[in-house]
């Protein structure tokens, strides 16, 4: 049987977390975290724990990049020089800083509002950290079990669970590993999720090998909102051009 949340949200480590929770039906909505790179499982933690305090501050910011090489979004990439924090798919390409700020912002302030919203709203949370293939140090079960401890501490009132993902090759496919610690509430998952395309980039993800893991968790969502998200999946992929289709898909939360 599945172990099901009011909500659950993805820290990192890249944009592979939310696509992957939002294949597995976990996700419907973006989140201040989720398209981001940089910083590790802690980091991203302390940035949680303030509330998200000097998350985006302009004077933090310095171009680390003219753009991210993506066609469809083509941005300049910025880092956080506070937080390490790597902004990919933000700030449109050959736009001033400050020209383009205010939207981001605006749009980060939204985000937050609404994961900070959805955390005091649930009684049970699971909260997913998957770690690129070509992480090279992984976090220690020492600082994945503290980092449980310092968001429990921080939320005594609510059920907080920890899915911790790591790669290994030599995992078998499909056959994950796990190791349970805190009484159950972390759960360290080695596995092999590493796209198997030859021509992949080393940090992109097998989407497949996560759903399949990620089968075992559910939302606790109504026969009525589950329809709703059907229909309008169903919707979005009928659209037959497929620059719209990218569009409608980014707009509604829907892969």
């Amino acid at each position: 049987m599945k172990k099901r949340y009011d909500f659950i949200f993805g820290i990192g480590a890249a944009c592979s977390c939310t696509e992957a929770l939002r294949r597995a039906n976990l996700q419907y909505a973006s989140l201040p975290l989720d398209w981001l790179f940089g910083s590790n499982f802690l980091g991203r933690v302390d940035i949680l724990l303030s509330k998200f305090d000097r998350f985006i501050d302009i004077n933090d910011l310095s171009k680390c990049s003219y753009n991210n090489g993506d066609h469809t979004n083509l941005c300049d990439v910025y880092a956080n020089n506070y937080s390490g924090l790597i902004f990919n798919h933000d700030f449109p390409a050959d736009v001033p800083l400050e020209v383009s700020y205010p939207a981001v912002i605006e749009k980060y302030s939204r985000r937050i509002k609404r994961l900070l919203n959805n955390i005091q709203q649930a009684q049970s949370i699971l909260i997913v950290y998957i770690e690129t293939p070509n992480t090279e140090t992984h976090a220690s079960d020492e600082d994945i079990v503290n980092g449980w401890e310092r968001i429990r501490s921080k939320y005594p009132d609510k059920k907080i669970d920890i899915l911790y993902f790591i790669n290994d090759l030599n995992c078998i496919p499909q056959n994950p590993q796990k190791q349970f610690f805190a009484s159950g509430s972390v759960i360290k998952i080695t596995a092999n999720y590493k796209s198997k395309c030859a021509d992949a980039l080393p940090y992109v993800v097998d989407q497949s090998e996560l759903v399949h893991i990620l089968k075992d968790y559910g939302l606790k969502t109504s026969v009525f909102f589950r329809v709703k998200q059907l229909i309008k999946k169903i919707i979005v992929n009928l659209v037959p051009i497929r620059t719209v289709r990218r569009r409608m898909r980014k707009k509604y939360h829907v892969l």
